[in-house]
């Protein structure tokens, strides 16, 4: 019994090490390339001052990486067909490398496309303009945007018409699976595993 006793011991630490919440993952980014080869490497360059930053939504089920739409008043443009106000996108959150840009700052850009939307983020050369010295000393001075809206960079998150309508979620809230909580899916194959293990020890006792 005592070799049995301390078998459920092990197993009790290590279902607890198991069910503890994992930490999540900083971005993690490589040294960004100079001023000159970020250029090459980007989409459009512009700087400008922020002027709008949509709210994260509220509920439901959201995700660090979705995109949040940033509306820029732009000064000068590098590189790309940049009007003179433009709207572009990055991560809710800086843990999914997104920039977390503040209203009324000013900024230099570096956007890039991924998925069909033009965005930007912290593992670019993105940076405030008050601090873009290197940028603005190499890149030199920009051409002035273009009047107007940017028509096909607006919106960061474009609904295709062609998409197919949303399918229908089912309501699962009366599931009796529901009331188990989380850990004890983890815990429970555990503590199994470990009853299994304890049987061949109570044979030989017995």
């Amino acid at each position: 019994m005592e070799k049995l006793g301390r078998l459920l011991v092990v197993v009790m630490l290590l279902a607890t090490v198991i069910a503890q919440p994992q930490a999540a993952f900083a971005c993690s980014c490589m040294m960004p390339s100079p001023p000159e080869e970020a250029l090459e490497q980007a989409a459009v360059v512009f700087a400008g001052q922020l002027v709008e930053a949509e709210a994260a939504p509220a509920g439901g089920m959201v995700s660090t990486a979705d995109l949040i739409p940033y509306t820029f008043e732009v000064s000068q443009v590098w590189k790309g067909e940049v009007h003179s106000t433009i709207t572009i996108g990055s991560a809710m959150s800086s843990a999914s490398c997104g920039y977390e840009f503040a209203v009324g700052e000013e900024y230099i850009v570096y956007g890039f496309e991924g998925e069909g939307v033009l965005q930007t983020g912290l593992c670019t050369r993105t940076a405030p303009l008050a601090s873009a010295e290197e940028d603005l000393t190499a890149l030199g001075e920009g051409e002035i945007p273009s009047p107007g809206n940017d028509p096909i960079l607006v919106d960061p998150m474009p609904v295709s018409p062609n998409e197919p309508e949303a399918p229908v979620e089912v309501d699962n809230s009366n599931s009796p699976l529901n009331s188990i909580p989380p850990w004890a899916w983890v815990v429970g194959p555990v503590l199994l595993a470990g009853a299994v293990l304890a049987v061949p020890f109570m044979r030989r006792r017995g």
